[in-house]
C-alpha cells in the first residue's frame, strides 16, 4: 500500500520530498526506498525537492484510479494498391509437344539487325552537284528539317562511304536544299581501305586434325 498511497498523493500535483514523506505515513527509511524505485522505473520525475507525475497512466494504475484514455490515432489514408507482379512463365518439356513434322527445302531467312533501312530521300539517284529542295512544313523550322535529312545521309553514308551532301536554307525560311557534294580525300581513301580489307580478308584454314574449336569458328564468322 506504500506506492499506492504515494500515486495518489502526487496524482495531486506536484509536491515537496519532505511534504510527501509527512503525508504519506511512512517511515523515512521505506519512504526513501519507495521514492528511489518509483523514480528509478519512470513512475515518478523528480526535480530538486519537487516530486511529479512521471508516467501518469502508470501513477494511476498504482494509486488505484482509472488509467487515462488513449487517444485515437488519426485515421491515415489508404495505401495504394500494389500493382500486379507480372507473371513469369516457367517452361516445362511436358508443356511441348513430342512430335514434329520435318519439311525440307525451306531456306534460311537472312538475320535481322535492327529496323531495315528504308530511305524517303533520293540520294541514290543523285549525281554530284545534283540537288532538291525540301518545304518545310507548318509547324517546324528550317534547322529542324536540315537536321533530319542529314540524319538519314549519316545512315546512307554507312552504306555508300562516298556519300556526302551539304544543305542550305532558303532565304525566306520556308525550304532547304539539299546538294550532293564530291567527298573528301580523306574520305575517299578510308573508302579504298575498307574496300581493300573486304577483299584481302583471311580465310581460316582447316585445323590439321579435322575438328573445329569454338575459338576457330569465331575467327572464321568474324572474317
Amino acid at each position: 500500500m506504500s506506492k499506492a498511497a504515494l500515486c495518489q498523493i502526487v496524482l495531486e500535483g506536484p509536491i515537496d520530498v519532505d511534504v510527501l514523506a509527512d503525508r504519506s505515513g511512512l517511515s523515512r527509511q521505506i519512504f526513501n526506498v519507495e521514492l528511489s524505485q518509483l523514480c528509478r522505473d519512470g513512475t515518478f520525475a523528480r526535480h530538486g525537492d519537487l516530486v511529479s507525475s512521471g508516467n501518469l497512466n502508470r501513477v494511476r494504475m498504482i494509486a488505484g484510479s482509472e488509467p487515462e484514455p488513449k487517444k485515437p490515432k488519426p485515421a491515415l489514408a489508404p495505401e495504394p494498391a500494389p500493382e500486379p507482379t507480372k507473371k513469369v512463365s516457367i517452361l516445362t518439356r511436358e508443356a511441348l509437344p513430342t512430335k514434329f513434322e520435318i519439311a525440307k527445302g525451306i531456306p534460311i531467312p537472312e538475320p535481322r539487325l535492327g529496323r531495315p533501312y528504308v530511305c524517303t530521300w533520293p540520294f541514290r539517284e543523285m549525281q554530284i552537284g545534283d540537288s532538291f529542295e525540301i518545304p518545310v512544313p507548318d509547324g517546324s523550322t528550317a534547322n529542324e528539317v536540315a537536321a533530319l535529312v542529314r540524319k538519314d545521309a549519316g545512315r546512307h553514308d554507312r552504306l555508300f562511304p562516298t556519300f556526302r551532301i551539304t544543305t542550305r536554307n532558303s532565304e525566306d525560311g520556308k525550304g532547304v536544299r539539299v546538294w550532293r557534294i564530291e567527298p573528301t580525300e580523306k574520305t575517299k581513301r578510308r573508302s579504298a581501305k575498307a574496300a581493300n580489307d573486304q577483299q584481302h580478308s583471311p580465310v581460316a584454314s582447316p585445323p590439321p586434325n579435322g575438328k573445329e574449336g569454338a575459338g576457330a569458328r569465331v575467327r572464321r564468322r568474324a572474317a
